[in-house]
């Protein structure tokens, strides 16, 4: 669902209505919903993986916190290495197997298939935005959010969530 569309007009009227409508905590709900079906309208796949995402990065910042020394270390690293990871396996696999094919053909008279994968939708930006989380309550500059609504909302909230801005999530 395209910004400059109808159906953003009419999604964003219809979210606008029922944010109004509902008080305290539902609010959360509403904001959390309407992120999900954006992200939907343009693959169930990209909901899956952002929420599978979102998911672990939330119970990684809390592990983070419950532990010292070594272990804490260790949750962080491979956080980190989920998060980061996930970003070069979706955006660069390709150009990767492309660039073993070139040498590969001349050499060996064989070239490795182009995966058939999605590329998530706003991947770059929830990386970033789960690597500075992270980072943030690694080094104890910030607290884990303990609340997985309010936590999807800041990995996922439709407005930013192609282009950013990458903020703290206690904003």
């Amino acid at each position: 669902m395209s910004f400059v569309s109808i159906d953003f007009v009419l999604f964003i009227t219809v979210v606008f209505v029922v944010f109004t409508g509902v008080k305290g905590r539902y609010r959360l709900y509403v904001l959390f919903a309407s992120s999900i079906f954006f992200i939907a309208t343009y693959s169930l796949s990209f909901v899956v993986y952002a929420l599978l995402f979102t998911t672990v990065n939330f119970i990684t910042g809390i592990q983070i916190k419950k532990f010292a020394g070594k272990k804490k270390e260790l949750i962080y690293y491979t956080g980190q290495v989920f998060n980061i990871g996930g970003l070069i396996f979706f955006k660069y696999i390709n150009f990767l197997i492309e660039n073993i094919n070139y040498p590969a053909q001349f050499f060996l008279n064989k070239q490795l298939p182009l995966l058939k994968i999605f590329i998530p939708l706003g991947i770059s930006y929830y990386t970033f935005q789960g690597i500075s989380y992270l980072y943030l309550i690694y080094k104890a500059k910030d607290r884990p959010e303990n609340d997985f609504i309010h936590f999807g909302i800041y990995m996922l909230f439709f407005p930013k969530f192609l282009a950013g801005p990458i903020e703290r999530h206690r904003k």
